[in-house]
Order: C-alpha cells, then structure tokens, then sequence
C-alpha cells in the first residue's frame, strides 16, 4: 500500500511538473510568421531593364569592338508570363566584319528577335532573385526560322545568353528598409527581442503567377509584453495628446500625399470612391475622437492598417505602371513594409507596434 501510495505521489508531481513545464514554454514560445513580397510583372520588366538594358532607348551593347565593326546589342524587352516562368523577348542586331585601321571590311548584319524562356529563382544566401535559361529561340525579322551564318550563330550564343544568366535582381536593398522601418515600431524595452526576429529574416519560396513574381519572407517572432486587457487606457496628458496629434497630422500628410499621387492615374469610379471615402472617414474619426475626448495611443497604428488595406490594390495595380522618374525599389520598399506591419498588427496586440513619426517620414522617403 505504501508503495503505491508513494507512486502515486510521485506521479502527480511529474504530471505537474510536465504541464507547469508546458505552460512556461509556451509563453516565451517563437512562431514563424510570414512577410509577402510581390513584384508585379511592371515593376519586374522595369527592374529588368534597368539591369539588363541600361544603355540609352533600353538597349544593351554586348560587344563593340572596332567601332562597330563587331557589335552586338539588344533593344526594346518586353516581358511576359508563361507555364509558371517568364518570357523575355528582345529585338537583336548583330555586324561583324574585319576592322583595319579606322574602317571595316566585309560587314556581315543581321536583324532579328531573341527569346527567352526563364525561371527566376532565389539565389541561395542572398537576397538576389537569379533567371534561369529553360529555353532560347531565335527568328528574323519576320518572325519565321532564321537564316544566319554560324558564325553570328555562334557570337549571339556565347554573349546573348551568358548576359541574361548573369543577370540578377537584388533585393538587399528594399529588405534592408523593411528592417529599418520594423525596429522602432517595437516597445523600448522590446528591442533586444525585435533585433533578433529582424535577424532571423530569411527568404521563403518563391513563385510566379500571371501577374507578379511572389516570394515569403519568413521571420521567428516572440510576444514582446502582455498587456492587461483590464486595466483601461489612461487619460491622456497634455503633453501626450500634444505628441499625439502632430504624430497624426504627418499621418494625414502621408495619406494625402498617397491619395493625391494614385488620383493622378486613370481610376474607376469605385476606386475613386475608395480615395474619397478613405480619406474621410480617417479624418472625421480623428476629429470626432479629439473632440470626445477619447484619442487612443494606437490611432494612427489602427487607420495606417485600415488605410492600407483600403488602398493597397489600387496603389499596386497603378502606381507600378509609370515608373520612368520613380526609383522602382522605392516603391516596393514601401509596399513591403506597409504590408509587414499589416502582419504583424494581425498577430494581435502582445506584439506592441506603434508607428513613430521617424517611421512615418521612413515611408514617405520610400516613395
């Protein structure tokens, strides 16, 4: 009897022993959240051409030798989707002669069109997107089989393909402002923890539909505090609501410079109610709060979140279509980080943002 009374002591303790173990690890456990990255087939072919065609009228000279003796350039990409892949096309012109002196003898010239099949891909360890060759065709002007010598054969082969293979797009940079946007989103005293998860940021999968290149940013993120859902607000102090309302007005600034720059675009008549009715109904909630007396530390945080999920479609399926005078990693340092704090605002309130004016002015100068 005693041993089995002693057994069963033992086997309480251990039961609790396991689910107090259970209850403290998960607390403090991490989870991977996931932050999307969306290149848009505009964007994409901009991006493109602006690594792969930097030479006036969106060309690319291959080899000039001569004088042009030998010469081989590219001109006027056009990008398109296919089975999961993109397609580049690009008109070719190649001359190759025996250059003596100042002049050129013999030329050889031949216009056509090269095409390219590619899959673009994640280089591992990096933050560049790569485009892997699956298969080339090349036709004349006319679009029909070519008739060329072996020779122009040979010379489009050996620098046509190499230079699209070593093409790469790099993305270091619109990542790096997604960091330094995240940080001082973050509690103080939750720096240490958001430094981590920053660090942890790493390249998910990536995909092509038929219209964009999506690949997942994949972060290990911890509660940073738990509030106390009881205990209400405090009332504001005068300083506070001072802080407050000057954070807000460069709020409504960013939101007015963003509503102004898609109406400059070609919009519907719905997406032209969504400006209006955005900008609005973040205006009168504001004004009715300061005039009841209930501004709340999170005001801006929550109309950024609403505002962006509002106006996000539209800004992505417009804005990416002039991007002649715009930096394009610009814009997609802002999407990207407006849409991480999308995600992180949805994991709920233990992950403490508070969007700061220092990260307001952050996004204006993405844009």
């Amino acid at each position: 009897v005693y041993k089995r009374q002693d057994y069963r002591l033992i086997t309480t303790f251990l039961s609790s022993l396991l689910a107090l173990l259970s209850i403290c690890s998960s607390a403090h456990a991490s989870q991977t959240v996931t932050i999307p990255i969306t290149i848009d087939h505009t964007l994409l072919e901009t991006l493109i051409i602006s690594r792969a065609f930097p030479d006036p009228g969106n060309s690319a000279t291959l080899i000039n030798h001569g004088d042009g003796c030998i010469l081989l350039t590219l001109s006027s990409p056009q990008i398109s989707e296919n089975s999961g892949g993109i397609v580049l096309d690009t008109e070719l012109f190649v001359r190759v002669g025996t250059p003596f002196s100042s002049s050129c003898f013999s030329p050889v010239e031949w216009r056509g069109y090269l095409q390219f099949q590619q899959q673009p891909y994640l280089i591992p360890d990096s933050w560049e997107i790569g485009f892997r060759t699956i298969d080339s065709q090349l036709t004349g002007i006319d679009r029909k089989p070519p008739k060329i010598a072996n020779l122009l054969l040979d010379l489009i082969e050996a620098h046509a393909l190499t230079h699209f293979e070593t093409t790469t797009l790099d993305l270091a940079p619109p990542v790096d402002d997604l960091k330094q946007f995240l940080l001082p989103l973050f509690p103080e005293e939750a720096r240490k923890n958001t430094q981590v998860m920053l660090n942890s940021m790493r390249p998910g999968t990536l995909t092509v539909s038929d219209q964009s290149i999506f690949f997942e940013i994949f972060a290990d993120v911890e509660d940073v505090y738990r509030p106390d859902d009881q205990a209400a607000e405090p009332q504001l102090q005068a300083e506070e609501r001072a802080n407050l309302i000057s954070l807000w007005e460069n709020w409504d600034s960013l939101l007015s410079y963003l509503v102004v720059t898609i109406s400059r675009k070609t919009l519907s008549e719905s997406e032209q109610q969504i400006l209006i009715e955005t900008l609005l109904e973040t205006r009168y909630r504001f004004v009715q709060d300061l005039n009841d007396d209930t501004l709340s530390h999170d005001i801006v945080r929550e109309q950024f979140v609403a505002a962006w999920q509002q106006l996000s479609p539209i800004f992505k399926s417009h804005l990416y279509q002039d991007l002649s005078t715009t930096d394009p990693l610009g814009y997609l340092a802002f999407v990207s980080a407006s849409d991480a704090l999308v995600v992180f605002d949805n994991l709920g309130p233990t992950f403490g943002l508070e969007i700061s004016k220092d990260g307001l002015i952050r996004l204006m100068k993405m844009l």
